[in-house]
């Protein structure tokens, strides 16, 4: 769940990141946040959200 909730904003309007999106996004944080996302992300793979966003008609940036 926790690789999930990357992925998922709790802004209004929702939005859907790419991995790209979040990993810009945690980068501002340190060298060891991102690492940790990049371990993640080799762990589970892309997501790919183009279906879910589209059904839940939130933006995917």
């Amino acid at each position: 769940m926790m690789y999930a909730d990357k992925f998922h904003t709790k802004s209004t309007p929702p939005r859907f990141l790419t991995a790209a999106s979040y990993a810009r996004y945690v980068a501002r944080f340190g060298p060891d946040k991102t690492a940790a996302f990049d371990n993640l992300r080799a762990m589970f793979g892309e997501l790919d959200l183009t279906d879910l966003a589209a059904e839940h008609r939130h933006a995917l940036v």
